[in-house]
């Protein structure tokens, strides 16, 4: 016992003395749907510190854990951290907290010594655990993975650098390493990832070789926000080969990090409404293009139309059509609802022309808070279950198990084996923009689907986010979905009121998670009548809420 106990002060020391030069930022980091997120100049002791905390996890758990190193479709600048859990799902909230008290902890030893005694059966000092590390192309992505790296080695666990990778890459070698075991780690490599989507695609395609097409567009123009997207799409149509239905033509793929989401990126098209560079020119009328963002778990469709008009394909109405498809298929052979559920989860911001679709198609739409990890849960409980935010992040989870017990009297028929190939291409740990268009262009391929069809499955009313500024944020209380005020209630009754002034309205109001504001959401038939209601609530909130 005794040298044990020297074993663990000793480790204590070290891990102090290490910590130790790396500079303290005089703020309090919380853990979020983004992980730790901010400049990445004040991340590095926050990243020996995750480093430690995600060997711990590994320890306590199941062995292994993984550590992104990104911002995604953050500024160059900014810089963050997220843990992933060796199921290839996100750092289970309770340890969220327990990453904010390690991390923020001003007496590191003292908290050290707390969670070894909250974790006594697994003795956290032993020498044991992995950690799978992965980076963007951020300027501080290499200082920040070093520094997480070290945590983990000095509390002795030992980590494995797959260097620059997506976000969705890295989830899916975790959840490999947490299939196949600690003694097949070394037989997992960065390419697996490719390797798996691109058969995935080939064997749908294969099924579907023969049928002619029209309409459907076999080039692709692919603005990849100068992030790590590009090195890993680019390996993806390699596999593909020449002979490939898809032709994919890169554009914004430099990974020089100045250039990381600048004027460029799903984040930028979706929410700036604009052309990314190099997309200007009206040569790209009516063609199809998408962007990734800069770690590439997002992903925007758009054209440019004949009056070179921007129309954007965003993530709900990608998800309505995968929803679609899956709904399809299983109608056709014959499945019921009681024998395979399906459920398509969104937020509170999803358009009602698109909840109205789904609805007239038979489709369950369930919506949750924004964050994938209030959507996860209750993906959980169908037995197909997608979810997506009109950013253009979203994913398609299936249990193969139960699937392949329902299909096992119908493989012989070719919506069966469509189906179970279709689902395959989804990234089921975490929304990814790589396995997400590999998804939609074997759907697009096979409906002979254009992307101006795709943009035409139903039509969205004009919608608008705002923001009006208050004293005290938390005195706005919302119902969990964050549809409906609960205090001030009367703040609500007006809101309630007004929609029924215009045509086909929706408004909603919620406070912000992070300022004094409360952010509004409004739609309306027309864009003048969207306008409307939302200068109506602003009002309303400036002239009775403004000092609430």
């Amino acid at each position: 016992m005794e040298s044990q106990t020297s074993d663990k002060d000793t480790m204590i020391k070290r891990i102090l003395a290490a910590d130790s030069n790396y500079p303290v930022i005089d703020r309090t980091f919380s853990y979020g749907t983004a992980g730790f997120r901010t400049l990445g100049a004040h991340l590095e002791k926050v990243s020996f510190r995750a480093g430690i905390l995600s060997a711990i996890r590994a320890k306590v758990s199941n062995g292994l854990t993984g550590v992104m190193v990104t911002a995604s479709h953050n500024p160059k600048q900014d810089n963050g951290l997220k843990i992933v859990e060796a199921d290839g799902s996100m750092l289970h909230p309770d340890w969220e907290k327990k990453a904010e008290i390690l991390i923020n902890s001003k007496n590191l030893a003292q908290t050290l010594y707390d969670f070894d005694q909250e974790f006594t059966a697994h003795n956290i000092f032993e020498h044991r655990g992995y950690v799978f590390v992965g980076q963007d192309t951020r300027e501080s992505s290499q200082r920040l993975s070093d520094a997480l790296r070290n945590g983990a080695f000095f509390i002795g666990s030992k980590t494995i650098n797959y260097g620059l990778v997506t976000t969705p890459q890295l989830h899916f070698l975790t959840e490999k390493g947490g299939k196949i075991g600690q003694a097949r780690y070394d037989e997992i490599k960065a390419n697996d990832y490719t390797e798996f989507f691109t058969a995935q695609f080939q064997n749908f395609l294969a099924l579907i070789k023969d049928q002619s097409t029209t309409k459907y567009q076999n080039e692709l123009y692919l603005d990849c926000a100068n992030g790590i997207g590009s090195v890993q799409m680019k390996k993806v149509s390699e596999l593909l080969g020449t002979d490939s239905d898809l032709k994919v033509h890169f554009f914004n793929d430099d990974l020089i990090p100045d250039k990381l989401n600048e004027e460029c990126g799903a984040e930028f098209v979706h929410k700036d409404q604009k052309f990314p560079t190099h997309f200007e020119d009206s040569s790209f009328r009516g063609k199809k293009c998408a962007s990734f963002d800069g770690d590439a778990d997002r992903l925007i469709l758009f054209y440019r139309d004949e009056n070179d008009k921007l129309v954007l394909i965003d993530g709900d109405k990608q998800f309505v059509l995968i929803s679609m498809y899956v709904k399809d298929l299983l109608s056709k052979l014959g499945i019921t609802e009681d024998q395979m559920s399906l459920v398509l989860v969104q937020t509170a911001y999803v358009n009602s022309r698109a909840t109205r679709y789904l609805k007239e198609k038979g489709v369950r739409n369930e919506l949750c808070p924004t964050g994938v990890k209030n959507a996860h849960p209750i993906v959980l409980k169908y037995d197909i279950g997608a979810n997506d935010e009109p950013n253009g992040h979203g994913t398609i989870v299936a249990k193969m198990d139960k699937l392949d017990q329902v299909l096992a009297g119908h493989m012989d028929k070719i919506e069966a084996q469509k189906l179970r190939a279709v689902l395959l291409i989804s990234n089921m740990c975490v929304g990814d923009a790589i396995a997400n268009i590999l998804l939609l262009e074997a759907i697009m391929r096979d409906l002979d689907m254009s992307i101006q069809d795709f943009a035409l499955i139903y039509e969205e009313n004009p919608s608008r986010n705002y923001k009006a500024v208050v004293k005290d944020r938390t005195k706005f209380k919302v119902i969990w979905d964050e549809t409906k005020l609960t205090q001030p209630i009367e703040l609500q009754e007006k809101i309630d009121q007004l929609i029924t002034t215009v045509e086909e309205g929706k408004a909603f109001v919620r406070p912000s998670g992070t300022e004094d504001i409360l952010r509004i959401y409004s739609e309306a038939r027309t864009h003048e009548q969207m306008e409307l209601l939302a200068q109506q609530i602003l009002e309303e909130i400036k002239t009775k809420y403004k000092d609430y």
